[in-house]
């Protein structure tokens, strides 16, 4: 969990436990965050549509679903 955690940034929460929790609880993986954290990392870029945000960030959307790349 922690290598995945890594990946993970904490953007506007107090910290990346927050960020982690909320997003995941968001996302109906209440209680199951590695399972979450696996998801995330395994989101597959192929065929997703990229865009910059004004803070530099990239957030590819497939679909429902997004990630939201900072410091790349």
């Amino acid at each position: 969990m922690k290598s995945l955690m890594e990946n993970w940034d904490k953007a506007t929460y107090t910290t990346l436990a927050n960020s982690i929790i909320d997003h995941a609880d968001r996302h109906d993986f209440t209680d199951n965050y590695l399972k979450y954290l696996r998801k995330a990392n395994n989101f597959n870029k192929k065929g997703a549509r990229k865009k910059i945000l004004p803070d530099g960030a990239l957030r590819w959307n497939k679909g429902n679903e997004f990630l939201i790349e900072r410091n790349v």
